[in-house]
């Protein structure tokens, strides 16, 4: 039985009970579907079916760098901003992440999602320290020994003194071994001065990343691996072979760091005619009719695509 502090005010429970019914439905057993009902997934779960999806970088930081300890340390703990545009990507590569460690079998209730531009939380932002009462009580209650916890605090810059409250996390202990905390935010200013309010206290996982990470839009080689990927048998990555010795030859080659006699011997030009005359008509039409207009966002891409056909 889970009871509340004292110092808690008691409407604090509805709204737990509320942000985990309709924020974190992966917590119900009976609803592990949970994913393909979700809005911020729902198009990305779409676009992996059809093969257009492909991990962001900031994914693999976060595993290898971020959860991948949490995990294996049971006194491992950390803060980490995340930022970047609205409608980027960073909830549903977020969620994404959840979805991929609960089917590997990790806790489901060890990840906590709060959206803070929600209603439920919206109209009890105008009190002082409500985020830091309710960050502290969802500690207490979900944080189980030696098994880690996950809190998201999504679109932070929706409550004013976001940072305050979880530094004072941090220095009261709550937020201490087996905890990490992800903000995330599009507003630079706010943000960045944040990173400044949290300096020395982001936690060895947190400095392990410099206390933030930008979610930047996709580039146009991400982009073209994915979708010429589900079109032709291996993808662009997979035209350069498996190690990076002839990325970096090109490179070299480009740069005039090799001589057309290294040209001729690693026979770079043949490489890269046969590259243009297999996929030159192909990489122009995405560039014109798909990035040009989208800029690199994902979910721009994934709506665009199936209206150019390739």
């Amino acid at each position: 039985m889970n009871c509340m502090s004292a110092n808690n005010p008691p409407e604090i429970e509805g709204v737990i009970e509320s942000i985990i019914k309709n924020q974190n439905p992966w917590h119900d057993p009976a609803n592990r579907d949970w994913y393909l009902k979700d809005g911020a997934l729902r198009e990305l779960m779409d676009a992996d079916n059809e093969g257009l999806y492909e991990s962001p970088k900031i994914y693999y930081f976060l595993k290898e760098r971020f959860f991948r300890p949490l995990y294996s340390n049971d006194r491992a703990y950390g803060v980490l901003i995340i930022r970047g545009p609205r409608r980027i990507g960073k909830t549903s590569t977020l969620k994404y992440m959840i979805k991929d460690y609960i089917q590997r079998g990790y806790t489901p209730d060890s990840f906590i999602y709060l959206s803070l531009d929600s209603d439920e939380l919206l109209r009890e932002f105008d009190r002082k320290r409500y985020l830091r009462e309710l960050v502290d009580e969802i500690i207490k209650r979900f944080k189980k020994e030696n098994k880690p916890l996950i809190i998201i605090l999504d679109e932070v810059t929706f409550y004013k003194g976001w940072a305050r409250a979880i530094k004072n996390l941090i220095d009261s202990g709550s937020i201490g071994p087996g905890i990490a905390l992800i903000a995330t935010g599009s507003y630079s200013l706010d943000l960045s001065s944040a990173k400044r309010e949290l300096a020395g206290r982001f936690g060895p996982l947190g400095e392990r990343l410099r206390g933030e990470q930008f979610f930047y839009p996709r580039r146009f080689i991400e982009m073209a691996e994915s979708i010429l990927g589900s079109k032709f048998q291996g993808s662009i990555r997979g035209m350069f072979g498996s190690g990076s010795g002839r990325r970096i030859g090109l490179m070299e080659y480009f740069s005039g760091f090799q001589t057309d006699t290294n040209g001729m011997f690693y026979n770079y030009k043949e490489f890269l005619n046969k590259i243009l005359q297999a996929y030159y008509g192909d990489l122009h039409n995405l560039f014109e009719n798909i990035y040009l207009y989208t800029g690199g966002y994902p979910r721009s891409i994934y709506d665009k695509y199936p209206l150019c056909e390739i």
